[in-house]
């Protein structure tokens, strides 16, 4: 698809139509784990024909403002600062305990992503490109939607696809979506055991790497910004099928 093809170039291009800054996603996934890897850093070369599953804590934008008492979960801020996997998210949004989705991806020699079909990913190839320090790894995927709405009392309603997107919902709720699309998944990486890479974290981690959208911000969408909508854990799959 050409939103794929023009990735790479939009990342050059973001500052110029005044979104953010390529640099400052990458500071972003060090400060939620990529930044923790040891060792060496890795080679493009050494992630070519590898193949990842991973694990998405999806947690979504909100939908309107949550600091509101009428329609956003109410949010103790220094409980929800003291909990370390949801740092650099949205005001209000937190991370599920456990995966929302697992995902199947393959690195391929051109750049591009094999990505498997799931309830949160198309199927359609991505693409991904190692950090210039050799030590995070960028992916992207191409997502069918996803929302999750939560009481005013900070309890889960409901979660559903997008396709669910026209039931009913609670007045005094508020929506944390993710809209269909390409997200950016940027994790640390590393050496492991002899013939095993590692991505940084894991279930249970607070170690994890972060899931970005990017939104239209201003009048008629005059800006960009990349947002962060979940983490991620990633662990790779040998070819004997052992993670």
């Amino acid at each position: 698809p050409a939103a794929q093809k023009k990735w790479l170039a939009s990342q050059k291009a973001t500052t110029k139509k005044g979104g953010a800054d390529p640099s400052a996603m990458t500071a972003a996934a060090m400060d939620a784990g990529g930044g923790n890897v040891k060792g060496a850093p890795l080679t493009i070369e050494k992630l070519i024909g590898t193949k990842w599953s991973l694990s998405l804590y999806l947690s979504g934008i909100p939908q309107r403002d949550p600091s509101s008492n009428l329609y956003g979960a109410s949010t103790n801020i220094s409980t929800r600062n003291r909990d370390p996997r949801n740092a650099g998210l949205p005001l209000g949004a937190t991370l599920p305990e456990d995966p929302s989705a697992r995902v199947q991806v393959e690195l391929l020699e051109d750049g591009t992503a094999k990505v498997e079909e799931t309830d949160f990913t198309t199927g359609t190839d991505g693409q991904w490109v190692l950090s210039p320090n050799g030590r995070t790894v960028r992916i992207s995927l191409d997502c069918t939607g996803f929302v999750r709405t939560i009481k005013t009392k900070g309890t889960i309603q409901k979660v559903y696809w997008s396709d669910g997107e026209n039931e009913v919902t609670s007045k005094t709720s508020t929506e944390y979506s993710i809209s269909p699309g390409l997200v950016y998944a940027e994790i640390g990486v590393g050496y492991g055991r002899p013939g095993e890479l590692l991505m940084v974290g894991g279930d249970g981690s607070a170690d994890l790497g972060v899931l970005t959208v990017e939104r239209q911000m201003g009048l008629l969408g005059a800006s960009n910004k990349m947002e962060m909508c979940g983490k991620l854990s990633g662990k790779m799959m040998l070819e004997d099928g052992e993670q």
